[in-house]
Order: structure tokens, then C-alpha cells, then sequence
């Protein structure tokens, strides 16, 4: 599936301001709900559920360049959802009720069905598919406890109190 744009053709700030376009269309309601939430801590991650076959007949640019290189675009989203927020914070009546979320992030469902971007099954995922957005269909049956990743150790002198840290540099 070629793509007939290039990202470099727009700057990042029109990226943005095409996702806040599409966001104060369709989902304002939906930010509006994040903004009244109650728990405010800086750990909770809150979702926007964006769909995909909307999203392509709202803005088919938009929607195009998403399933073609979702690790650029995302980050635009992230971040006008931000932006959205502080302008929905600064004009609506019940501001005083409401907290900025920093931590919301786009995510994707309902795509369209494609052989490139529909994956039946986890087996089926192949090195090919390695930075590409794909769908796997299913349902989850059993979860894990989160991993810690260590990036960064310090370390200590006991006898000249020096400290150095060394940093981990993980390949995936």
C-alpha cells in the first residue's frame, strides 16, 4: 500500500492544527468528560478513542498519513489533544470543575480492513511488519505484572562520596 504524501510536505505545526481540526469536530464531548474526571494524579493516563474509518471520511490526509507512519503522527496527537484541552479548559462555563490531563493519549480503533493492516492472529505478525500500525483482533485472557526497566543506575564512592550514574542503552 503506497502512500501518495509525503510527512515533509506540511510542518509540524500544521500537522497539529489539522488534528485539532478534527478533534473539535468530533470529539469534543469526549474531552469534555476527561477534563471533569475527578483524579487529578500525574500517573493516570486517560484514552481518546479515535476511529480510524472516521477519521479517514472526516480527513482522509489525515487518516492516510496515520496508517502509513503512526510513529510520527501519534505524537501529533498527543499533543493537540493537549492543546484542545487548554482551550476547552479556557472557555467552557464549568472551567472551575475541570483539570487540564496531560497524560491523554490517541488511540486507535476500527480500522479498515486490510490484509497489510489486520492481523488474524498473533502468529501471523511477521519482521515485516516491525514500525507498521496493525490490528490483532482477539480478547485478553491473562495480564502480567508491570516490568521495571531500569535506563539509569548511580552510584557512590564510600570512601570520596563521588557519584557517577551509567545509562542502559536498550536496543527493540
Amino acid at each position: 500500500m503506497l502512500c501518495p504524501w509525503r510527512l515533509e510536505q506540511w510542518t509540524p505545526s500544521e500537522w497539529e492544527a489539522m488534528v485539532v481540526e478534527y478533534l473539535e469536530k468530533r470529539h469534543v464531548p469526549e474531552l469534555e468528560a476527561i477534563l471533569l474526571e475527578l483524579d487529578n494524579s500525574d500517573s493516570t493516563h486517560y484514552a481518546l478513542s479515535i476511529d480510524v474509518l472516521e477519521l479517514l471520511d472526516a480527513n482522509l490526509l489525515l487518516g492516510t498519513m496515520v496508517l502509513h507512519q503512526p510513529r510520527e503522527l501519534l505524537p501529533f496527537f498527543d499533543a493537540a489533544i493537549v492543546a484542545l484541552q487548554r482551550t476547552l479548559l479556557e472557555a467552557h462555563a464549568e472551567r472551575n470543575m475541570m483539570t487540564l490531563k496531560p497524560s491523554c493519549h490517541a488511540r486507535l480503533h476500527r480500522m479498515p480492513r486490510s490484509s497489510e493492516l489486520r492481523k488474524h492472529t498473533i502468529s501471523s505478525i511477521r519482521a515485516a511488519d516491525i514500525n507498521k500500525l496493525i490490528e490483532v483482533p482477539g480478547t485478553v485472557i491473562r495480564t502480567g505484572t508491570v516490568k521495571m526497566l531500569q535506563t539509569e543506575r548511580s552510584y557512590e564512592c564510600t570512601q570520596c562520596r563521588h557519584r557517577f550514574s551509567h545509562i542502559y542503552m536498550y536496543m527493540y
